[in-house]
C-alpha cells in the first residue's frame, strides 16, 4: 500500500501477471506501469517530494537493479535505474523508499547472490538517493568480514536523522543491528 492513498503496487495482478501495475481501491482501475524491463520483484510505491508529491513506483528487475517509475502527461515511464555500488556484490534486493527533509531515498541489501544462503551469500546494505542528480549511497551496516547474509533494511525516521534496522542470519539464529544513515530528517 501507498501511504495516504487508496492505491497498491504489484507485480502479479491476475489481469496484467507478471507486470508492474498500480491498483486502485476506491475505483478498481488496474494501470500497468512497466514495459519489458524484464521479471520485477519487491514492488513498492509512494509519494515521491521529486515529483510534486505525485506517485513514483519502484520493483527489483532481474534482481540485477531497482526501477523506478514516475508519470507525466504521456503515461508511466522508467525514471531511473539504481545497481549496485559494489563490485562482486551484484545483486540487490529488498528496497524500500523513504522520504527524509524533502528528498526520496531508499535502503537495499546487495548480494553476491540472488536467494541469500545464510553463511554463504555476503550481503550488505546500502542507503541512496532516488534523484539520479544526487550521489548520496553510503553503505550502512555492522561491516563485520563475511560471508554475512544481511537482510530486510527497515528505516526509522528520527528526529535528526533517518536510522536503518535490519537483522543478520547465520546457523546459531539472527541478530538485529541498527545504523545511523547521516540523511537529516529535517
Amino acid at each position: 500500500w501507498v501511504d495516504g492513498t487508496f492505491v497498491f503496487v504489484t507485480n502479479n495482478h491476475p489481469s496484467i501477471p507478471g507486470e508492474l501495475s498500480i491498483v486502485d481501491t476506491s475505483t478498481g482501475v488496474v494501470t500497468q506501469i512497466s514495459g519489458a524491463e524484464g521479471q520485477f520483484g519487491n514492488p513498492y510505491g509512494w509519494l515521491a517530494p521529486e515529483a510534486g508529491g505525485d506517485l513514483y513506483a519502484l520493483a527489483t528487475i532481474d534482481d540485477r537493479q531497482v526501477g523506478i517509475w514516475g508519470h507525466d502527461l504521456g503515461g508511466w515511464r522508467l525514471v531511473t535505474t539504481v545497481t549496485s555500488p559494489e563490485a562482486g556484490l551484484s545483486f540487490v534486493g529488498s528496497p524500500e523508499p523513504f522520504v527524509a527533509n524533502g528528498r526520496s531515498y531508499l535502503s537495499l541489501v546487495v548480494a553476491t547472490a540472488a536467494s541469500p544462503v545464510p553463511g554463504t551469500t555476503e550481503q550488505h546494505v546500502w542507503v541512496m538517493s532516488v534523484d539520479p542528480a544526487d550521489s548520496f549511497a553510503q553503505r550502512c551496516d555492522d561491516g563485520a568480514p563475511g560471508p554475512v547474509t544481511r537482510a530486510d533494511p527497515e528505516i526509522l525516521l528520527g528526529r535528526d536523522q533517518a536510522f536503518v534496522y535490519y537483522y543478520t542470519i547465520s546457523g546459531s539464529g539472527s541478530v538485529t543491528y541498527g545504523c545511523a544513515t547521516g540523511v537529516a530528517t529535517r
